[in-house]
């Protein structure tokens, strides 16, 4: 007999969900010129190692579960939105410490939006459907508060936390770099930059 292999499992966070959807975004309006990629590679590598996970999913990553949840998926336009908000504070020379002055100022163009939910609907067509990545909505609501109290998180931050490990998941994967700071490891789950997990799967 074969040997079974061991399947990891790893939960993505809405902060790699979105940096996929932008890059996604923006090469499709470039009329899916390769060079776009290419400069994100260079330029932005952060959100070119969150398109690479994704992408590689569909074919090219063995040995592993994914997970997101609706939780995660619905935070994806909240966190596109904030990336919004900060290009259009650089691009006019406006301090990010008005962040939250200007957030209640500045919306989200209705193209952009409905292209958007146009790539979450997408998403689930060809990943959810297909169980390329796998939905879970488990939690445990004492390690939640335990998770808030113990390392002062936000309330989203604690359940999606909960929720991966809920299945068991080996890695956490997020761009926010204050909740890696936060907790590196909870138990035996690690929080992990893309850049770091594109280099652990050599798809970079």
């Amino acid at each position: 007999m074969g040997k079974i292999r061991k399947m990891v499992n790893a939960f993505i966070d809405a902060s790699v969900l979105a940096d996929w959807i932008i890059v996604k975004l923006d090469y499709k309006s470039k009329k899916r010129d390769s060079q776009v990629i290419l400069n994100y590679k260079s330029r932005n590598h952060r959100a070119y190692c969150s398109y690479q996970i994704i992408e590689n999913i569909r074919t090219k990553i063995q040995d592993y579960n994914f997970y997101v949840s609706h939780l995660s998926l619905m935070e994806v336009i909240s966190v596109i939105f904030e990336k919004y908000i900060i290009d259009e504070m650089t691009r006019n020379s406006i301090s990010l410490k008005y962040f939250w002055k200007y957030r209640n100022d500045i919306k989200l163009p209705d193209e952009v939006i409905r292209e958007i939910y146009k790539e979450i609907r997408s998403f689930y067509k060809v990943f959810i459907s297909k169980n390329k990545i796998r939905l879970t909505n488990e939690l445990n609501h004492n390690q939640c508060k335990h998770l808030i109290c113990r390392y002062n998180l936000q309330t989203h931050d604690a359940i999606l936390l909960s929720e991966a490990y809920f299945v068991n998941c080996e890695y956490f994967l997020t761009n926010d770099h204050h909740l890696i700071q936060s907790i590196r490891k909870f138990n035996k789950m690690y929080l992990i930059k893309p850049e770091t997990f594109c280099l652990k799967l050599k798809i970079v």
